[in-house]
């Protein structure tokens, strides 16, 4: 994009016209000179004007939350300001990107500022899509009187992030089997996800870490947590990160719904106290070192969907190099038969299964139900999740 356009064919003819009035004050009359030499300055004029324009013009933005959460209505504020006494030219404000409707093209805004004038626009939009957006100005144009010529001044558009949405998660847990793993109704929250074989006295040497605070704080005596043979504490999260077909649109809200999904499993968990990490086949994937919830929603926000193969595949080679947890979730948005194939790697382990359905198709939704009772039969969990709203409330298995 040229920082100047003029308008050539305007500027030919306009010259044509004064060499007629020269002409003309040459062989008509001396008052053709006066409107020769009153046409000729009013370009300079209008060109001094657009310089002016440019110099005492300043455009401020600025968002109320650069870093969203998915569904959050956030304010932009434009402001455009002329510091000089003299009126504008004609100005038009570019986006990269219409904050009120992302799917519009670039718009702008027309207008002329009096002396010392300012103008200010409050423009409110939902964040719709989790990712890295570049968000707001583009460029300031300005317009000479004759509309010849056009200086374009680049501004910087800002960057937005928006994060995946996280909710307080109700799961529906049973007596065995359920994310929560112990024994009773309630939510989620209530049970005890770190899947303990047991607890043994203190020894020597242990480090504290490994020491049951709640026991402690509730008997006055040190118990360790005896885990699994072969699993590690604590909970992964596997986000199936392959692309969901059909419309664009569509395809990234199911995608984005997984990845809310993933970010209120991370903050259930580590609400809890339960060491937490990220497993994701995508270009992005989040960090296999157990994070704050912070982490891994920033991670889940810069996920790009892309990755080629099943889940079921990234945690059956985390069992084979011992890196399994004690409690493993799946996070899929398919009716994947390969998940069929999961089962707890030993009785200690809870595994379960939440299949988001939101934008599935019914046909795929009922080949999902039919899975799921595959799956409830190798002792895992499946939980359904048909909106993140929904989600709030327990959710059937």
């Amino acid at each position: 994009m040229r920082a100047v356009t003029v308008r050539v064919t305007g500027v030919l003819l306009y010259a044509f016209v004064l060499v007629l009035l020269y002409l003309a004050g040459m062989y008509v009359g001396p008052v053709y000179y006066f409107i020769y030499a009153v046409m000729l300055l009013l370009p300079i004029l209008s060109i001094v004007h657009v310089a002016l324009t440019l110099a005492g013009v300043t455009v401020a933005d600025e968002c109320d939350a650069l870093e969203p959460e998915r569904g959050q209505t956030v304010r932009y504020r434009l402001v455009i300001t002329n510091r000089f006494v003299t009126p504008t030219s004609l100005l038009r404000v570019r986006f990269s990107r219409w904050p009120a409707d992302p799917g519009e093209g670039p718009p702008e805004i027309a207008m002329t500022l009096p002396g010392f004038g300012e103008i200010e626009h409050v423009i409110p939009f939902v964040a719709r899509r989790r990712g890295v957006h570049s968000l707001g100005l583009q460029s300031v144009e300005v317009a000479d009187l004759f509309g010849w010529l056009t200086v374009r001044k680049p501004l910087a558009p800002r960057e937005i992030v928006v994060y995946p949405r996280a909710v307080d998660l109700r799961l529906a847990p049973s007596a065995r089997d359920g994310l929560g793993g112990g024994s009773g109704g309630g939510s989620a929250k209530d049970g005890d996800f770190s899947q303990l074989d047991g607890l043994t006295g203190y020894r020597d040497g242990f480090s504290a870490r490994h020491i049951a605070w709640r026991k402690f704080l509730a008997t006055g005596i040190p118990y360790l947590q005896e885990w699994g043979a072969g699993l590690l504490p604590g909970a992964t999260i596997y986000l199936d990160s392959r692309r969901k077909p059909g419309a664009r649109d569509e395809a990234a809200e199911t995608e984005d719904a997984s990845a809310d999904v993933a970010a209120s499993l991370a903050r259930l968990f580590i609400a809890s106290r339960v060491p937490t990490k990220l497993r994701s086949t995508g270009r992005t994937s989040g960090s296999e070192r157990a994070g704050t919830f912070d982490e891994i929603r920033r991670s889940l926000a810069r996920l790009e969907f892309d990755a080629e193969t099943s889940p079921a595949l990234a945690l059956a080679a985390d069992r084979a190099a011992g890196l399994s947890t004690a409690t493993v979730v799946v996070v899929t948005h398919f009716a994947d038969g390969r998940l069929l194939d999961l089962a707890p790697a030993s009785p200690s382990q809870t595994l379960a299964v939440v299949v988001n359905r939101v934008g599935m198709a019914a046909g795929e939704s009922s080949r999902a139900e039919e899975l799921a009772a595959g799956i409830r039969g190798a002792q895992a969990s499946v939980f359904f999740v048909d909106s993140l709203e929904a989600a709030r409330e327990p959710v059937g298995r």
